[in-house]
């Protein structure tokens, strides 16, 4: 099964917006956002000549600089005022956004803003997810795994015991261990179980991420061959996301592909795989994603 239903959650980084205000009063509706760039290149240099260039003040104005130039595409504008952010003063905000900015330099910015979070806080767990993703996409599956745990042991050392945050983070970890070689599904089956319970209390058991948990716990089962116990696991998952998000929607697709795929492992009801696949295959298509669109033509001609 193609069973990649992540559930990540980074939460939206957050700026000093003191300087903020005083910028946008002195422009009513502009017709594109991009006319307010000199507005925020004349708030900084206001702020430098008002308090000179290292000071406090400055790397606040500048990282909200930063913010909205990275919002409205002016890339390379952004990394300028993020780079002059952290040369004013340090701070993990300013790494955070540099790890965005400056891709070629993400590790080391990732790891020096988990660093100044001296205390377990969301914002320390959050970069730990960004940094075990950053290992993925390199292909360094252990390290990923570390990182992961160490989100899961901070949402924890908070006293989040019934956090969205920490089920998402357990989402995480399972898919993680399930990476691994050799996979450890037994110890994934325990942690979605573990968010699954998280989020049927807090969230409910109709919501989206209830969906998302429910597919990975199927999948989790189905890789050690308890397909009986994973079927209706699956279905339940995939009328929770077709609920909350569609039919049309790229998880309820997945979802989808995921039973048919248990159908036709368990070599039954074949016709509903079909057709599960074909459902799955038309908002792939529309997706444009030609890897699951090639997948799926190969399991349907296959009949």
């Amino acid at each position: 099964m193609n069973r990649t239903l992540s559930a990540k959650l980074y939460g939206a980084m957050h700026f000093p917006g003191v300087f903020l205000g005083v910028v946008l009063a002195q422009i009513h509706e502009p017709a594109h956002p991009r006319q307010l760039s000199p507005l925020y290149e004349d708030n900084v240099l206001r702020v430098v000549k008002q308090h000179g260039a290292s000071s406090p003040q400055v790397a606040d104005a500048a990282l909200v600089a930063a913010q909205f130039f990275h919002s409205t595409g002016q890339t390379s504008v952004a990394r300028r005022y993020a780079e002059q952010s952290l040369a004013a003063r340090e701070s993990a905000a300013a790494h955070e956004w540099l790890a965005t900015l400056a891709p070629e330099n993400a590790l080391t910015h990732l790891e020096r803003a988990i660093a100044l979070h001296s205390k377990p806080n969301a914002p320390r767990a959050r970069l730990h997810t960004r940094l075990a993703n950053w290992y993925e996409a390199h292909r360094a599956p252990k390290p990923a795994l570390d990182e992961y745990r160490a989100a899961v042991g901070v949402w924890e050392a908070l006293g989040a015991a019934e956090t969205e945050g920490l089920a998402v983070a357990l989402n995480d970890l399972g898919l993680s261990l399930e990476s691994q070689t050799p996979p450890a599904f037994a110890e994934a089956e325990r942690l979605y179980r573990r968010a699954l319970a998280i989020q049927e209390r807090k969230l409910g058991p109709r919501h989206a991420e209830t969906g998302i948990t429910l597919n990975n716990l199927a999948g989790a089962l189905g890789a050690r061959g308890r397909f009986a116990e994973a079927e209706p696991v699956l279905r339940r998952a995939l009328a929770v996301l077709d609920a909350a998000l569609g039919p049309e929607s790229l998880k309820s697709a997945n979802c989808a592909s995921n039973l048919g795929d248990l159908l036709s492992a368990r070599g039954v009801a074949k016709a509903e795989a079909q057709a599960l696949y074909r459902r799955a295959l038309q908002t792939f298509e529309a997706a444009g994603d030609a890897e699951a669109v090639t997948r799926l033509q190969a399991l349907i001609e296959a009949r």
